[in-house]
């Protein structure tokens, strides 16, 4: 197959982004756009192609995929699939990096932003424990397990180590489903009871337990799942 050219088209959807900015163009036009940049000019749109029908329509599967699964797509060098996957690690980085101005988390909301930053769009699932002191202020931020987690897997000794490095009085845990919505599992739920009770006896607050989804960032301590575990 002759390569597609995709110049003129490139051409255009720079001057459409410089006048009318990113929301102007669709997730597809974005992609390619960058595209435009990252290999051959007069090859973009068949490898926007290429990508979009191997990792589908949504662009952070792209963007989040590994070099290694970036490779396998036809027309993806392995300089160009390490340039899109920068793009999601700056991106991590720098909500990561937001962090810093949240200083005390004191309502739902602000949980929901810090652990949002502090995963990301991780494509592998994490679980990490936020530490906070009597006033509510951060003092940790510790992932406590990585890769393929489920709950049932994450040793209760790592989220110890945190309370005791960090001088907490209580803790937010939270945990990623990359690949799908921000609904509890069993195991979940399961999990949560026993994290409460257990650090109950040490006269340490479990004060919500945060899924982050596709959909968004679900709060255990609000819904209707065991909500009582998070009371005094």
């Amino acid at each position: 197959m002759g390569k597609i050219s995709g110049n003129g088209e490139g051409q255009g959807l720079k001057e459409k982004y410089r006048e009318n900015g990113v929301q102007a163009l669709s997730d597809r036009e974005l992609l390619e756009l960058f595209l435009f940049y990252a290999v051959s000019k007069n090859s973009a749109k068949e490898v926007c192609e290429n990508l979009t029908a191997h990792f589908g329509s949504n662009l952070g599967s792209v963007f989040s995929a590994e070099i290694n699964e970036l490779c396998k797509v036809d027309g993806m060098s392995r300089n160009a699939a390490a340039l899109v996957h920068l793009v999601n690690d700056v991106s991590n980085l720098c909500k990561r990096n937001r962090n810093a101005e949240i200083k005390y988390i004191n309502d739902v909301e602000t949980a929901k932003l810090y652990v949002k930053n502090a995963i990301g769009k991780l494509p592998y699932e994490t679980a990490l424990v936020v530490t906070l002191d009597g006033d509510n202020r951060v003092t940790g931020c510790s992932r406590v397990a990585d890769g393929t987690v489920n709950t049932a897997s994450i040793e209760y000794v790592n989220i110890v180590k945190c309370i005791v490095a960090n001088s907490a009085k209580s803790i937010i845990f939270a945990h990623n489903h990359p690949d799908s919505s921000s609904c509890p599992s069993d195991g979940d739920i399961e999990y949560t009871k026993s994290l409460a009770e257990s650090l109950r006896g040490l006269g340490i607050k479990l004060k919500n337990h945060l899924i982050v989804g596709k959909d968004g960032v679900l709060s255990m301590a609000s819904g209707d799942y065991c909500s009582y575990c998070f009371k005094d």
